[in-house]
């Protein structure tokens, strides 16, 4: 299979121009709400796509607008080489799970892959053919926002969950209908950067990237994951992302990745604001030397390859390394043969089965964590005051919150109502911390127990929320 892959790979590419491989390197991005009329022709994508040079999109929501992309992909370029769609399915696509920081402490992989059977299935029903998870950076500073992301500190555990995730996405095929590629994100080192800032800088020993760092993205190379997502930060003084070492020595070299390298959005780009580029020219010619084969949304590639090609001709191997990558991944999810898999105009009905609720609240369950136990468990001859702004509160999803709603969440005001216990309630103040305790004492009279509902709000941290 594996030959015949490669075979039919060669062949396609021997027809294509050098113009026509280097647009299979850009991953575009499209905010229209159609695929027809001024909107679209208007737009960037369609100005890169209407020349065969779009491999893939990010981000669509709309399935009618997936396929309407994809047939233009298919019908109109001169080689109708399809498009994959590419989305953040972090910790469930509509059927949401608990982050997966709170997963890892379930410290059990089996129902890692569950989990993430669920969101893969659903994903592919909605279009999408790779899913930019997991996100395996080892994190031990509770002030980067991302943290919620992760598997955590420990570099073992997050190897084994890093199996079991990709276990899950991918299944034993990548061409069956309910699989989706996988990406490991975030290479590499992304977690230790600077005062838990996001985007900043790295600065550690050899020593400690491959005897922390490292582990779980070889854990994951081994498991067969399709692709590696560079990170934003620099690792000692260069940014991950037009870093040789760490993308063709290590990741390509020692780790024998034979997936491909795409950036995190907009990251070859903003090697500019790091001074390590003076235009996107050299933007373009700094990443495919150091090994990154995919860019996501800018587009120094489409613009800048062809032209630094005919400036240096070493540049013609790189970019067919890539597009043979991009092209083998293609080839492996079956679109060539069905570019139409994924696309399910009523993709709804695959959502929120009652067997993906049922596997929500089991991981939920075992995702908890007692630090110390003084009150449990509670009974029903106490009554018990709940304090706290989230004892009505659906913002309970985290971030990166898929395809979810959060109209589909469940309070606890509203598990308290179908229940048999003697409660009171009193919110105390809002998610924000302003204090309005008029009531409390006449509230608190007569009570057992109480329990503090306490949080934040799904977007207090995440990505650029650092604290």
């Amino acid at each position: 299979m594996e030959k015949e892959t490669e075979l039919f790979v060669q062949s396609l590419m021997s027809k294509m121009t050098l113009k026509e491989k280097i647009g299979q390197l850009y991953e575009a991005i499209y905010y229209g709400s159609a695929v027809t009329g001024p909107e679209f022709e208007n737009s960037d994508c369609n100005k890169y796509l209407s020349q065969g040079l779009v491999g893939s999109i990010l981000g669509q929501y709309d399935n009618k607008n997936i396929y309407e992309l994809q047939k233009y992909a298919v019908e109109k370029t001169r080689l109708g080489i399809p498009l994959y769609f590419a989305n953040d399915i972090i910790h469930g696509c509509r059927t949401m799970f608990p982050i997966n920081l709170a997963m890892s402490c379930t410290w059990n992989p089996k129902l890692i892959m569950e989990a993430s059977k669920v969101a893969g299935y659903e994903a592919s029903k909605s279009g999408v053919n790779v899913v930019y998870s997991p996100m395996v950076d080892l994190v031990r500073d509770p002030r980067w926002g991302r943290v919620t992301e992760s598997n955590g500190e420990d570099p073992y555990l997050s190897s084994v969950l890093t199996k079991a995730y990709i276990k899950g996405y991918q299944r034993d095929d990548l061409k069956d209908n309910d699989a989706v590629a996988s990406c490991l994100k975030h290479y590499i080192g992304y977690g230790a950067i600077s005062g838990g800032r996001d985007y900043n800088s790295v600065d550690m020993s050899i020593d400690t990237l491959f005897n922390y760092y490292l582990p779980p993205f070889a854990s994951g190379v081994k498991q067969g994951s399709s692709q590696v997502m560079t990170s934003f930060n620099t690792f000692n003084g260069i940014p991950s992302t037009c870093n040789k070492y760490l993308l063709r020595d290590v990741l390509k070299g020692k780790l024998k990745f034979k997936g491909s390298v795409v950036s995190d959005y907009t990251s070859s780009v903003e090697i500019i604001k790091h001074k390590l580029a003076k235009d996107e020219k050299e933007v373009a010619r700094k990443c495919i030397v150091a090994g990154l084969d995919h860019e996501l949304v800018s587009t120094s590639y489409v613009d800048y390859l062809k032209e630094l090609s005919n400036e240096d001709p070493r540049i013609i191997d790189y970019i067919n390394d890539s597009c043979k990558r991009i092209l083998t991944l293609k080839k492996n999810l079956g679109l060539f043969e069905n570019p139409y898999k994924a696309i399910h105009i009523d993709f709804e009905k695959y959502w929120l089965k009652d067997e993906f609720k049922k596997k929500s609240l089991e991981v939920a369950h075992e995702s908890i964590v007692l630090l110390e136990n003084r009150c449990l468990p509670l009974n029903n001859n106490e009554k018990v005051l709940f304090v706290g702004p989230f004892i009505d509160e659906q913002k309970v999803i985290g971030a990166w919150g898929g395809k979810s709603n959060i109209n589909d969440t469940v309070t606890l005001l509203n598990a308290l109502e179908k229940s048999s216990y003697k409660y009171a309630t009193f919110k105390g103040c809002d998610i924000f911390d302003n204090l309005n305790i008029d009531g409390l004492n006449e509230k608190a009279q007569n009570i057992d127990k109480i329990v503090l509902v306490l949080g934040e709000d799904q977007w207090m941290s995440g990505e650029n929320h650092s604290r």
